[in-house]
């Protein structure tokens, strides 16, 4: 793993990307913050804690999905993957530089929400899960949109997957509304979805929920074992190369 490269990466595409590109968070802002909002006006205030923690999951998931766009558009339309190819850049550094990126774009975003849940309460457990809990679940979807990049042939179905693997991380499962919401016969559904134990713990640091502590152990052990598996998965069957 080489660090300098993954920072000059991230640099490039995120830091300097947001710099010149100041507009550009109106896209970042627009989803999680438009649904927070809705929360609060159809929910009231009793929901504005709950709709706080789904638009900050949805952030981190939006900088993994996030990921798709930059690889694809660099594979298909710059050819600029190729010449990491050539060089002694591995997979796994180029990954994590373009995760890195995504992280840095949507730094902006993750502040303005994150004031307010750390105001919320001060414990230690509730501040490393807001830190701890997001970071493994963009590290997850940055692996798995990186695997699904190599597979798309064009830039246009890039964001039609981005699309779709955001719906399926972040609006249909329970992160915004509670587990409680899903009918028993399609809970244990719900229960597969990373983002599922994403929100289940966050909520539970919060005091939101009562999660207990086999239920607890279990959502970070899942959350741990996706992160290796979609790792693996990524860096051994993503095409890194052309054939």
């Amino acid at each position: 793993m080489n660090i300098k490269t993954i920072v000059i990466l991230g640099y490039m595409y995120g830091f300097l990307w947001l710099r010149r590109n100041t507009l550009s968070m109106i896209w970042l802002f627009s989803t999680p913050f438009t649904i927070l909002f809705l929360f609060y006006v159809i929910a009231g205030e009793g929901a504005l804690v709950t709709a706080l923690i789904g638009a900050y999951i949805m952030l981190f998931v939006n900088a993994g999905v996030g990921v798709i766009g930059d690889a694809v558009w660099n594979k298909h339309e710059l050819k600029f993957q190729d010449i990491f190819v050539a060089s002694p850049v591995t997979v796994f550094d180029y990954i994590a530089g373009i995760a890195l990126a995504e992280i840095f774009f949507t730094l902006p975003g993750i502040v303005v929400l994150l004031i307010p849940l750390i105001l919320y309460q001060s414990t230690v457990y509730w501040l490393f899960t807001l830190a701890v809990v997001p970071t493994i679940t963009w590290l997850i979807v940055s692996a798995i949109s990186f695997y699904f990049s190599t597979y798309v042939p064009n830039a246009r179905n890039g964001w039609q997957v981005g699309v779709l693997l955001n719906l399926l991380l972040t609006i249909l499962p329970p992160v915004f509304y509670p587990i409680e919401k899903i009918p028993d016969i399609i809970k244990p559904l719900a229960y597969l979805i990373p983002t599922t134990h994403s929100a289940l713990l966050i909520k539970s640091g919060a005091g939101i929920i009562n999660l207990g502590t086999t239920d607890t152990l279990f959502s970070w052990s899942y959350l741990l074992v996706t992160l290796i598996l979609s790792t693996l998965l990524t860096i051994n069957k993503a095409q890194w190369r052309e054939n």
